[in-house]
């Protein structure tokens, strides 16, 4: 890989012979830190803390990364030096590194990948009918109803209001918040294995807190609004969410990545405790946070916790109607575009954010342009290669007289976690009266450009247009505009469409269409998202009594002297939570099921219709089609698990191991089937259901699973034949 530095980096970085990995852009963002820090005379102003992922903890400030370990990983020797590790999912950990130590840490020979921590950003009675779940609590032709009962949802978002009664069972004497992670508050206590926070278990202290704290979202409302569209009560109201006798926890987010993982390593471990199935929301992403094809440790650490059986559901983004992107193949040619500048006047809004991806083992090189308000050519910057130029530099260029425009530009002829040509450009906000642009070329690659609002806090998903810069040049598209991290492979991405429902003047069926601001798909490597669309048109659903926000209630309920709001919102961060719901349905009715298998029945359930066209072939838009949660529960109670779920069922098995019969004790209740199958998924067995003796002597050694499904449930024990 390509490490050509200017000789400030030479004195910063020391990398000698480590193997360890890092990117251009984790380089860059390590030197403007110093910059910044030198400018403000060693002080972290609330300026320098908004635009990176630095945190105080107990009086010591310390920077996130996230880090791949290497044989020679020493946690114990790490955390003696003053190195903070959280959350380890397979060889991926959170990292806190000391700020007054940040120039050596490109040295650790712990890690073989390092990178900076990525800031990030948020992203809800229609539902009911669209998604078929009425059918599913009523339970329409299925053994029993299911609510969500024994499942845990967990919600990982800004804006909990843990007194509002859409959290409380359906007779609202009883709250089914567990537990809240509060990254944010400082007095304590914090979960003892990651040394931060507060965290409160149990109603009485839960009630007094009241809500999360003021983070950088101020007092929000989105998760309260994502979490009643899950799993709410519907607090007397119509407005129910999927799976409304589930089990709340909620984790109150810092905006970095390494601390999302640290939230679903919370989750995960107190779901576990619980003895309970999971399912976590993160409706949230952005785009600046690493490679979007899923190759990104942010994507594997989720990957991870779906393999330990955790369900993580991501929202697609909600840039479909957003020309924000450009597709180019190059032949020995060359394009010039139009970098437009989001134009709010927000304290918030810096500049704007294009990262370029090209292909694995190839090169481009871009050009940037000045232009006045006719598209007038001022001026010009050098050619940046990325197969010759320095990793990182930071830059201007004079646009007429004083006037300047100011840049910085990370680059990368292998991006580490995949190996594509990189560059990540950062223009702050033009002087008025002028244009950015860029022109690009290459021999033979295949580039992506994506253009995004950089906001002063690091965040921002916001796709601002490529559009036309005089003549020859080219606008964007909104194809490939999928963030992160709905990009993981195993996340269940869920993109948002218009609800049907049936108008009560005249009794017809409206809505179905897709929303125009759900993120398209595929990712830049040709993997195909999102995985399924679910309603995220005006759905209304809880608001925090304690929000700063501005709100327009359309439903209100009076609880134990407080007024409660009910809103609707639109994005695909209320498909999400629909989604979430769904899976809880799936997971009660059969507890046995993988995460990829929970993951697999909402996908195969998915339903076609006028609007989503055939499916297969998968669409880049619809993904597998719409949310089914009638169909998902029917597929799950008809597919074998094989996880080995922490409460075993009421009857026994035995002898077991066993050689030519396996007795069945204690199996009463509404019993509507009884088969054995082989690790395989073969079913091998169909008894008739008051079997109480199984001839095994024709079956072959090996391992099986006698699968019941009783009472509405499917319960299951393995055997083994000799």
């Amino acid at each position: 890989m390509k490490r050509i530095f200017v000789a400030l980096l030479l004195l910063l970085l020391s990398m000698e012979s480590h193997a360890q990995e890092t990117s251009a852009l984790t380089i860059g963002k390590i030197q403007l830190i110093k910059k910044y820090l030198n400018q403000s005379g060693g002080e972290v102003t609330p300026e320098i803390r908004s635009k990176y992922p630095i945190h105080n903890f107990n009086g010591v400030e310390y920077v996130s990364f996230l880090a791949k370990v290497n044989s020679t990983y020493n946690q114990v020797d790490l955390e003696n030096r003053g190195i903070k590790i959280g959350s380890r999912i397979k060889d991926i950990v959170t990292v806190r590194y000391p700020l007054n130590d940040l120039e050596n840490v490109l040295s650790e020979s712990s890690f073989s990948y390092f990178k900076m921590a990525g800031m990030i950003k948020p992203m809800l009675d229609k539902v009911k009918y669209a998604t078929h779940v009425d059918s599913v609590w009523q339970g329409i032709n299925l053994p029993q109803s299911y609510t969500g009962k024994n499942v845990i949802v967990g919600v990982q978002d800004w804006g909990f209001d843990f007194t509002h009664p859409m959290f409380y069972d359906t007779t609202l004497t009883t709250s089914r918040i567990l537990a809240c992670w509060d990254q944010y508050k400082t007095s304590g206590p914090a979960p003892s294995a990651y040394g931060y926070g507060t965290e409160v278990i149990g109603f009485n202290d839960l009630q007094s807190m009241g809500s999360d704290t003021s983070g950088m979202y101020d007092y929000a409302t989105h998760g309260s609004h994502c979490a009643g569209i899950a799993g709410g009560s519907g607090a007397g109201t119509i407005h129910r969410g999927m799976a409304f006798e589930c089990d709340f926890i909620f984790s109150t987010l810092i905006i970095d990545e390494s601390f999302a993982i640290d939230g679903w390593d919370w989750m995960y471990n107190y779901a576990q405790a619980e003895g309970k199935r999971l399912v976590i929301n993160c409706s949230w992403g952005v785009y600046q946070i690493g490679a979007l094809d899923g190759s990104d440790l942010l994507s594997q650490a989720l990957d991870g916790y779906v393999q330990n059986d955790v369900v993580i559901v991501t929202s697609a983004g909600n840039n479909g109607d957003s020309f924000f992107h450009i597709k180019k193949a190059f032949a020995s040619d060359t394009i010039r575009t139009r970098i437009e500048f989001y134009d709010s006047g927000l304290p918030v809004d810096e500049g704007q954010d294009v990262h370029m991806w090209g292909r694995p083992g190839k090169d481009f090189s871009v050009q940037l342009i000045v232009a006045d308000n006719l598209n007038n050519e001022l001026n010009v910057s050098p050619w940046y290669h990325t197969a010759t130029s320095q990793a990182f530099l930071d830059s201007f260029i004079v646009a007429a007289g004083t006037d300047t425009v100011f840049f910085n530009l990370s680059i990368d002829d292998a991006y580490p976690s995949n190996g594509y040509s990189y560059m990540h450009l950062q223009m702050l906000n033009l002087p008025t009266g002028y244009r950015a642009g860029l022109s690009a070329t290459a021999v033979d690659d295949t580039v992506h450009f994506l253009n995004l609002i950089s906001f002063n806090h690091g965040g921002g998903n916001w796709g601002i247009p490529f559009s036309g810069l005089g003549f020859p040049s080219v606008g964007g598209d909104n194809e490939y505009s999928m963030g992160q991290p709905a990009c993981a492979s195993l996340s269940l991405a869920v993109g948002a469409y218009q609800p049907e429902y049936i108008a009560a003047f005249n009794g017809n069926e409206y809505g179905g269409q897709i929303a125009n601001f759900t993120s398209h798909g595929p990712l830049i490597d040709g993997t195909l998202k999102p995985d399924v669309c679910a309603p995220g048109v005006n759905i209304v659903s809880s608001i925090s009594s304690f929000t700063t926000e501005t709100v327009t209630p359309v439903d209100t309920v009076n609880f134990q002297g407080t007024d409660y709001y009910f809103e609707g919102y639109s994005g695909t961060s209320m498909a999400g939570p629909a989604t979430v719901g769904i899976a809880a349905l799936v997971l009660q009715a059969n507890p046995y099921l993988s995460g990829e298998q929970v993951r697999e029945v909402i996908m195969q359930s998915a339903r076609k219709d006028q609007y989503t066209g055939a499916i297969p072939p998968h669409s880049t838009i619809w993904g597998w089609g719409k949310l089914n949660a009638y169909a998902a529960v029917q597929l799950a109670l008809a597919t074998t698990g094989y996880e080995e779920y922490q409460f075993e069922p009421a009857w026994t098995i035995y002898p077991n191991p066993t050689n030519d019969l396996l007795n069945i004790g204690g199996l009463e209740g509404k019993v509507k089937k009884l088969e054995v199958y082989d690790l395989n998924g073969k079913m091998i067995l169909n008894l008739q259901v008051d079997t109480q003796q199984i001839q095994t002597n024709l079956l072959e050694s090996g391992v099986y699973i006698l699968r019941v499904v009783r009472d509405g449930f499917v319960e299951q024990r393995k055997f083994i034949k000799h």
